[in-house]
């Protein structure tokens, strides 16, 4: 079954901050966030005619450009450069707090160091999913949903604490 171009780019239109999203977790060159954020809309083309509207188009979405990012991170694992983290080059006042740009770019950093399927589930989880939507959309059953969630936090938690910050 062929679907409408225009259908099909108006819904990319409009959840075009999906694509943003992932492609700022996954990759930390503008260059490579494009090359990503094409391939993603190219699979999602391919793969429109396979939409039959059983869930939510957004869903479907992140289901496609999460796989694309997967992919994408697989086959150009050793091109894509590692962000270092440069804890040491943050400004911090004090010890009893951090200024928020500050906090917020160790919470990046700190995501930046886990697993790319840690990070889609947690970046799903800070988009205010629920477990059962962040399940259809990674393909794990709800119960697997919360218990990686217990170890994500865990694990921020720990490496946190290397660099004395309370998240």
């Amino acid at each position: 079954m062929q679907k409408d171009k225009g259908e099909f780019i108006d819904r990319i239109s409009k959840n075009k901050d999906i694509i943003h999203k992932i492609c700022n977790v996954y990759c930390q060159r503008g260059c490579d966030q494009e090359d990503l954020s094409q391939e993603i809309v190219y699979q999602l083309w391919r793969s429109y005619a396979t939409f039959r509207n059983e869930s939510v188009f957004s869903t479907w979405m992140y289901k496609v450009a999460l796989n694309t990012a997967f992919q994408y991170i697989r086959y150009n694992k050793r091109r894509l450069p590692v962000k270092e983290n440069n804890y040491q080059q943050m400004d911090i006042v004090d010890e009893t707090g951090l200024q928020s740009t500050d906090l917020l770019q160790v919470l990046y950093n700190l995501i930046n160091q886990l697993k790319p399927f840690d990070k889609a589930l947690l970046m799903l989880w800070l988009e205010k999913k629920s477990y059962t939507e962040i399940s259809d959309i990674l393909g794990i059953s709800e119960k697997n949903v919360s218990v990686k969630m217990v170890r994500i936090k865990e694990q921020l938690r720990k490496l946190a604490s290397v660099i004395e910050v309370e998240l």
